[in-house]
């Protein structure tokens, strides 16, 4: 499917696609004032996207005025496919040119960007309770580098409830980011956060969004200092113009429990992890390491090697190693014996019983030492 030019096209004009009878879909830009796609961790140049590949698969775009469509629902394959969740309960975007701007009852169903904001931030300030009604649905969206908050209103304003929020939240901030975004419903009383992109809910800490890694960063430096920011980030030693990717972990007073990175090793370039020691934390490594300060993945020559740390609210844990990292990190060496000589294996791989060390020396090739007292 090609969309058409934008220069036919009015602010809020939307279009749905199906993927259906086992047939793939695909959408595109038009290659003449066609603008972009743009949805959370997107990027500012994607022309193209495919839904998922199953039957039914649905996503909704919708034309933002400004040369642009954005993604405003997707079902749940396809949005976890573009890396991205679904925005929905909107039907209209609205670029304010103000760093701060009070919501009123005509904004139901407006996504509020801070794309024209003059300073590098825009402030929504929502309506007082007694103005709307039960359902009134507005969003908030980061863009074009500028970052995006809401807060209730000072007279009779409310509280804003999500799991994990407690009672009184009065204000919320999107994680660092273009094209971040979150929906607020009105329930009466107060207002609920009904939808938000990943990397926000990681800033949030709301439950479920820990422990997982949900979009990947090529950062094109030897070293780099991780922010709250990089809460759901998986950093990859692809770019990295020497040797490799050492990363500093963010000083913990920044962080919420259950903030998660992933680091990588690619192209065959190292990495590594350390704290920020602000604080005195520590890595916690499970097995024979311990505590310590920094942590190497292993030097595997094919990459693709990955370690996932958790902030356990005073230090990092390892939630995940792959095996030659685990190997290397003294966290893992498995007690058994392989079924043969050609058993499947990786290179690296390591086992032990009573008689006899084995070693994965190459893809499916174990050789033995036995042991002896000393």
């Amino acid at each position: 499917m090609t969309l058409p030019s934008t220069t036919a096209l009015s602010s809020g004009w939307s279009m749905g696609f199906t993927a259906e009878n086992g047939k793939s879909l695909a959408i595109q830009v038009n290659g003449t004032s066609g603008g972009h796609l743009l949805y959370p961790n997107s990027g500012a140049s994607v022309t193209a996207l495919t839904l998922a590949g199953n039957n039914y698969e649905f996503i909704e775009l919708q034309y933002d005025g400004s040369g642009n469509f954005r993604v405003e629902q997707a079902t749940p394959a396809t949005a976890a496919q573009l890396g991205m969740a679904g925005i929905g309960g909107i039907s209209r975007w609205s670029f304010p040119s103000a760093s701060a701007y009070s919501a009123g009852l005509a904004d139901n169903g407006n996504a509020i960007s801070s794309y024209n904001s003059p300073l590098g931030f825009l402030t929504v300030t929502l309506p007082s309770t007694t103005a709307i009604s039960a359902g009134w649905t507005i969003a908030i969206a980061n863009d074009n580098g500028k970052l995006a908050a809401i807060q209730v209103n000072p007279t009779n304003g409310g509280k804003i409830l999500y799991p994990g929020s407690g009672p009184s939240i009065t204000s919320l901030a999107l994680a660092a980011g273009n094209y971040e975004a979150a929906v607020l419903q009105f329930d009466g009383s107060n207002f609920r956060l009904a939808q938000v992109t990943p990397a926000s809910a990681q800033t949030l800490a709301l439950p479920g969004s820990a422990g997982a890694t949900t979009r990947w960063s090529f950062p094109s430096v030897n070293t780099y200092t991780a922010t709250a920011a990089d809460g759901g980030n998986a950093l990859s030693s692809f770019n990295a113009p020497g040797a490799g990717l050492a990363v500093t972990l963010p000083a913990i007073g920044t962080l919420s429990p259950g903030w998660t990175i992933g680091i990588a090793t690619d192209n065959s370039k190292t990495a590594s992890a350390a704290v920020n020691g602000g604080a005195g934390e520590k890595i916690l490594v499970p097995g024979t390491l311990g505590a310590k300060t920094s942590l190497a993945l292993s030097t595997n020559t094919s990459g693709y090697e990955l370690v996932i740390l958790q902030f356990d609210g005073s230090n990092f844990r390892v939630i995940y190693a792959t095996p030659l990292t685990a190997n290397a990190n003294g966290m893992a060496m498995l007690i058994g014996t392989p079924a043969s000589s050609s058993a499947a294996c990786q290179t690296g791989a390591l086992q032990f019983e009573s008689n006899y060390l084995y070693a994965c020396t190459a893809p499916n090739t174990w050789k033995r030492s036995a042991w002896s007292s000393f």
